[in-house]
C-alpha cells in the first residue's frame, strides 16, 4: 500500500511528549510548548501547508510549500518569509529542532555567514524585523580556514552539518584507489541553546574512498580519465548521519556524481572527534545540469528525491536509484542555499555467506566480509515496478536511497553466486526500526520481513529472524519476472512508513550442498564447475542413507574423501551387493549395480539417476578422466521403494581395452529429480547461469546428491568365495 506522504510525513505537535535522545554528547531536552505560526508574517503561508515537505531556499528566504509534489516550478510557488530579519541568512539556511531532537515541537530556521560562520536561531514565531530567538555565536573553528558554503540539520540528531567553499575538490587517479588527495572539509556540530561545539571534522584532511575512487569508478564504467571533481556547494543527509555531497568534474561535458561521506565512528557508533572520513560514490547523473560544481548551490531531500539549485534559480529532480533527472524550471531569483526538514530514506544491507560450509550463519560469519559484486533490486510492491538495482561491495554491503519514505517495496537479491557458484538462502533477517521514534513521532516504524517458503506455502512473511530456504518451493530465480513478488526466490518485503530510520535487509546464503571427491582431472570443485546440488528438510533428494554437505567439491587421489557416498553398491557373487568404491572389476564382465534414494515431502516428481564412468588409459594407471562431454552409461527412475538395480541387458561392463594389468577409474553417479546428461557444471547443466533463459524454468540450485566412486579395472582376476 502508498501512504500519503502527508500523513507520514507530518509533524505531530505533541507538547505532552518528549524525546529524550542523546548523541555523540548532545544533551537530550524535554520538549517545548508547541507554537502557532505568525498570522501577520510570510510563516504563515508556509505553516498552513507545513508537512516537512516546504523547501526552503536563502534569498531573504522564501520556500515552496509542498515541494515534493511539485511537476514544475515557477516564480510563483516561492513564499517570501521575510525580507528584513535582522542578520542576514543569504549565504548558509538550515530547518531542523529549535532546541535540540525534538521532534514533538516546532521547527526552526538557522542561517549563518559564509566567512564568519556566526550562526542565528529563527523560531516560527519569529515577527519579522524583530530580533531572532537565539544567537548561538560563531561557529568554533572546524580546523580549516576558507568559508562555509553549505550545510543542513540532521533531523534525527539536531546537529548542524557543514560544508567548505564551493571550489574544493576531489583528486584521484584513474586507475588507483590509493592515490587520493583534495581540500574538501566537512564538520558536524552540537546545537545548544545559546552556543555550538564541534563534534566532528575532517579537519583540513579530504575524505578518502571506502573502496573504489570516483576517479577509478568513472574511469572503469565510462571510460573517462578524470582526476579533479569540484563539490557543489550544498549537502543532504540521511538517518545514519551521513553526508551526502555532489563532485562535478572539472572540465566540460560536465560529469556529476553524489557521493555518500561516512564520518569516523567510535565501536559504539558514536562520532569520533577525528579520523579518517570514507567516500561511497552512490550514483552517476544520467542528464546533464550544464552547470560547473561552483553553480550549483542548493541541496536537499525531499520525499526520496534529491532536489538540486543553481545560480540562476533553475531547480532539478533527481531519482537517487538511477541518476535520472528533470528541470522543473526556473523558480525565480538567485539560489544561495536549499533547506528541507527531511532526511534520505534509505536501505542497507549485507549478503552474509556461509564460509565454512555448515548450512548456517555464525555471529562470526556476520562479520565477516560477505557476497560482492552481487545485484540487488528494488520494486514498489503496488505496481511490480523496477525502481532500481545495487551493487555489493568487496564486503557484500549495499545500500541505496529510497524514492519514497512511505511506499511499501521489495529488495530482490538477483540469482546470488559465490565465487562463480550459484547459491542457496539459508537464512532470513527480519528488522524493526526504534521505539522512541513511534512514541514521539507518533508514526509507524519501517519493517523488514523476510519471505520464505514453508511446507505449505510460498513467500511467507516472517516476522523474527531464523531458517529461511528461499521465497519458492521450486527454487527458481527467474531471469524474468511479471510479478517479483511471486516470481523471485530471494526476497524480503520492506515497509517505509518515515525518513528517520533506515530499513535493514539482510540476506544469508550458503555454497554448501552435494559436490564431487573424484580423483585426478574429473570436475568437481566449484572452481572448475563441479556438479553441486542443495538440499534442506524441505526439499531433499539423497542416495543411500547419509547425505553428504560439504563447502566444495574436492579431487581426492582415491575417490575417498566423502563418508556419506553410500548409496550404490556392485553385485559381484552369489547375489550378494557390496558397497562400489575400491572394488576390482574384471575387463570386459557384466556387473549389476544397486542403486538407492529417498526424497523428502516437499519434492515431486520421480527421482531420476545418472552415471557415469572413466575410460580405461593404460598410459595413467594412477587414475582417469570423465570428460565434461561424456556420455552417461546409466539413466534410470528409483521404483517407488526408492531402489533400482540395472537388469543383466543394462548392467555396467567393465572396458574390454586397453588391456591393463591394474588401473584405477572413477564411476560418478546423481540424484535429483531431473535426469542429467552431463557430469558435471561446465555446460550449466546442474544450475542455471545469471540472466540466462533457462532460470525462468530450472532451480537456481536443485535438491540431489552427486556420489563419486574409485574401482580398479584389472585384465582378470580370481576371486575366491566361500558358500
Amino acid at each position: 500500500m502508498v501512504r500519503s506522504p502527508k500523513a507520514v510525513l507530518s509533524r505531530s505537535l505533541m507538547a505532552s511528549m518528549s524525546f529524550l535522545l542523546a548523541v555523540s554528547g548532545l544533551a537530550a531536552v524535554s520538549a517545548p510548548s508547541a507554537q502557532a505560526w505568525t498570522a501577520s508574517s510570510g510563516w504563515a503561508a508556509v505553516g498552513s501547508k507545513w508537512s516537512r515537505d516546504a523547501l526552503f531556499i536563502s534569498d531573504q528566504v522564501t520556500a515552496i510549500p509542498d515541494m515534493a509534489s511539485k511537476t514544475s516550478v515557477s516564480s510563483s510557488d516561492r513564499v517570501t518569509i521575510t525580507t528584513s530579519l535582522p542578520v542576514a541568512v543569504d549565504d548558509n539556511l538550515a530547518v531542523g529542532p529549535s532546541t535540540s531532537p525534538d521532534h514533538s515541537g516546532e521547527l526552526a530556521l538557522y542561517g549563518w555567514t559564509a566567512a564568519s560562520r556566526e550562526i542565528h536561531r529563527y523560531d516560527a514565531a519569529t515577527t519579522p524585523g524583530a530580533s531572532e530567538d537565539g544567537s548561538l555565536g560563531n561557529l568554533p573553528s572546524p580546523g580549516w580556514t576558507g568559508a562555509t558554503w553549505g550545510g543542513e540539520i540532521n533531523q534525527k540528531t539536531g546537529q548542524l552539518y557543514i560544508t567548505s567553499e564551493y571550489t574544493d575538490y576531489i583528486e584521484c587517479s584513474a586507475t588507483n584507489n590509493s592515490t587520493n588527495g583534495g581540500t574538501i572539509d566537512l564538520a558536524i556540530y552540537n546545537l545548544g541553546a545559546t552556543s555550538a561545539t564541534l563534534a566532528s571534522t575532517t579537519g583540513g584532511t579530504s575524505p578518502k574512498p571506502k573502496t573504489t575512487s570516483v576517479c577509478v569508478m568513472e574511469q572503469q564504467r565510462n571510460g573517462n580519465s578524470v582526476t579533479r571533481w569540484l563539490v557543489a556547494s550544498d549537502m543532504a543527509i540521511d538517518a545514519e548521519g551521513n553526508f551526502y555531497i555532489l563532485l562535478v568534474s572539472n572540465s566540460t561535458p560536465y560529469v556529476y556524481y553524489l557521493v555518500r561521506v561516512e564520518p569516523p565512528r567510535n565501536n559504539d557508533g558514536s562520532l569520533a572527534s577525528s579520523g579518517t572520513w570514507l567516500y561511497t560514490p552512490v550514483v552517476r547523473l544520467t542528464f546533464n545540469l550544464g552547470q560547473p560544481g561552483s553553480d550549483l548551490w542548493g541541496m536537499a531531500f525531499m520525499n526520496g528525491s534529491l532536489f538540486l539549485g543553481d545560480d540562476e534559480g533553475h531547480i532539478f529532480k533527481v531519482n537517487t536509484l538511477t541518476g535520472d533527472g528533470v528541470n522543473l524550471g526556473d523558480s525565480g531569483p538567485l539560489v544561495r542555499d536549499f533547506a528541507a526538514a527531511q532526511l534520505a530514506p534509505m536501505v542497507r544491507g549485507k549478503l552474509n555467506i556461509d564460509v565454512d560450509g555448515d548450512g548456517q550463519i555464525s555471529a562470526a560469519e556476520e562479520s565477516a566480509p560477505g557476497l560482492a559484486n552481487q545485484t540487488v533490486g528494488i520494486y514498489r510492491q503496488s505496481d511490480n515496478a523496477k525502481l532500481g538495482e545495487l551493487k555489493t561491495d568487496d564486503n557484500g554491503e549495499y545500500f541505496g536511497l529510497l524514492p519514497s519514505a512511505s511506499d511499501d517495496l521489495y529488495i530482490r537479491v538477483i540469482q546470488p553466486q559465490y565465487n562463480g557458484v550459484n547459491v542457496h538462502q539459508v537464512k532470513g533477517y527480519y528488522w524493526k526500526g526504534d521505539d522512541s521514534l513511534v512514541t514521539t513521532l507518533g508514526q509507524s516504524h519501517n519493517e523488514v520481513k523476510p519471505m520464505c517458503y514453508s511446507a505449505s506455502a510460498d513467500g511467507v512473511k516472517l516476522s523474527a529472524t531464523g531458517d529461511c530456504l528461499g521465497a519458492k518451493r521450486s527454487g527458481i530465480d527467474p531471469t524474468t519476472t511479471s510479478s517479483v513478488g511471486s516470481d523471485a526466490n530471494f526476497i524480503s518485503s520492506v515497509e517505509m512508513n518515515q525518513d528517520l530510520e533506515v530499513a535493514v535487509a539482510d540476506f544469508g546464503f550458503s555454497a554448501n550442498g552435494s559436490w564431487g571427491d573424484a580423483a585426478a582431472a574429473t570436475k568437481s570443485t566449484g572452481a572448475d564447475s563441479g556438479p553441486n546440488f542443495a538440499n534442506n528438510s524441505v526439499r531433499g533428494v539423497q542416495l543411500g542413507d547419509e547425505l553428504g554437505s560439504y563447502a566444495d567439491g574436492v579431487n581426492d587421489a582415491n575417490s575417498a574423501a566423502h563418508d556419506a557416498d553410500d548409496g550404490v553398491s556392485v553385485r559381484l557373487v552369489h547375489d550378494v551387493d557390496v558397497p562400489l568404491q575400491g572394488q576390482i572389476l574384471s575387463q570386459g564382465r557384466n556387473y549389476p549395480i544397486h542403486i538407492t534414494g529417498s526424497k523428502t515431502d516437499g519434492v515431486s516428481g520421480d527421482i531420476k539417476v545418472s552415471g557415469w564412468a572413466s575410460p580405461v588409459n593404460a598410459a595413467s594407471p594412477a587414475g582417469t578422466t570423465i570428460s565434461s562431454t561424456a556420455t552417461p552409461w546409466l539413466s534410470a527412475t528409483l521404483g517407488s521403494d526408492g531402489t533400482y538395480t540395472t537388469p543383466t541387458s543394462a548392467a555396467y561392463q567393465a572396458p574390454t581395452s586397453p588391456a591393463v594389468g591394474f588401473a584405477k577409474g572413477v564411476m560418478r553417479f546423481q540424484a535429483s529429480t531431473t535426469a542429467q546428461t552431463a557430469p558435471d557444471n561446465s555446460g550449466r547443466a546442474y544450475a542455471p547461469a545469471q540472466g540466462a533463459a533457462d532460470a525462468n524454468t530450472k532451480a537456481w540450485v536443485a535438491p540431489g546428491e552427486v556420489e563419486d566412486y574409485q574401482v580398479v579395472y584389472a585384465s582378470a582376476q580370481l576371486r575366491v568365495a566361500a558358500k
